[in-house]
């Protein structure tokens, strides 16, 4: 899992007979994004959003998503998302970036997270990031044991701040023929 990539990682995660697969989503995917939103109860939307969106606010949050600097992971079983990652860029580089989760899972769901997490963090380095910010809402402290098994976590007010750069160096490491980055 440590060379795992959006292109070729699409199942083999969960039961046997409950099958998880992960993709990157785009622009195309807005409304389908937004339907998974709107489908949140008020629990999970308040969790993802820090209260209840109606599912108008929800839509137009999905379409003012700025693409080039957002990458956003889903988790399905099926034709609806299980779980959906997105991973914002927070300056005009990728070096620092704040995450969001909002997942329905409840049986699989440490394992998907997991998963999810490992995926991000392997996406985003590619594109230089180094720090993943993490709010400390219930969904972030979900995630913050997580991802301080990827690198040192830090407290900076309402927000826990992972350094992630040994742990995205190393996957260049591993996929380089000679071990070498």
């Amino acid at each position: 899992m440590k060379n795992s990539n959006l292109a070729e990682f699409t199942g083999g995660l969960g039961h046997p007979n409950h099958q998880y697969s992960f993709r990157a989503l785009s622009a195309g995917d807005c409304d389908e994004l937004g339907r998974f939103y709107g489908e949140l109860d008020f629990g999970e939307r308040r969790r993802r959003f820090g209260g209840a969106l109606s599912e108008t606010a929800v839509a137009e949050f999905c379409r003012a998503i700025q693409w080039r600097r957002t990458i956003v992971i889903a988790c399905m079983s099926g034709a609806p998302f299980d779980a959906v990652l997105e991973i914002h860029q927070m300056a005009d580089g990728w070096r620092r970036c704040e995450i969001a989760l909002a997942c329905r899972l409840v049986g699989d769901r440490a394992i998907v997270i997991a998963q999810l997490l490992q995926l991000a963090a392997f996406a985003a380095g590619k594109l230089g990031c180094r720090e993943f910010v993490v709010p400390l809402d219930e969904s972030g402290r979900t995630m913050v044991p997580l991802l301080a098994s990827m690198g040192r976590a830090r407290i900076e007010a309402d927000t826990a701040v992972i350094d992630l750069g040994d742990y995205v160096g190393l996957r260049g490491r591993l996929a380089s023929p000679s071990g070498v980055a």
